[in-house]
């Protein structure tokens, strides 16, 4: 089963923008190309094919208004070991707490999750 999670995409100046500070290629280091960088949502690990279906259906019904991310500084984890994830941090707003919220209650409605 793939792994799962609802993201936002970033529009493509963001990307070219955070592509630009990324970290140079270090051993053990997978960097991201610019077309997958994105907002995450909700992670929701394995979910079998009805749980899928069932997701895009919560996908279809919700419906929030266009809006914009401001980008708030960039860090890394672990902290400490090995780096394994850059990222770059947002500014709350509403719309965008807005739709985490809407599809955290559609997921549990429709999987559980």
């Amino acid at each position: 089963m793939p792994t799962c999670f609802l993201a936002v995409p970033l529009p493509l100046p963001v990307r070219e923008s955070l592509a630009q500070i990324r970290p140079p290629r270090l051993p053990g280091v997978k960097l991201v190309h610019p077309d997958k960088m994105h907002v995450t949502l909700h992670y929701l690990g394995q979910i079998t094919t009805e749980e899928r279906e069932l997701v895009k259906t919560v996908l279809s019904e919700v419906e929030v208004p266009r809006f914009s991310l401001d980008l708030i500084g960039v860090g890394a984890f672990p902290e400490r070991g090995l780096l394994r994830v850059v990222w770059a941090g947002i500014a709350d707003h509403p719309a965008l707490i807005r739709l985490h919220q809407e599809l955290a209650a559609g997921l549990m409605a429709a999987i559980g999750f």
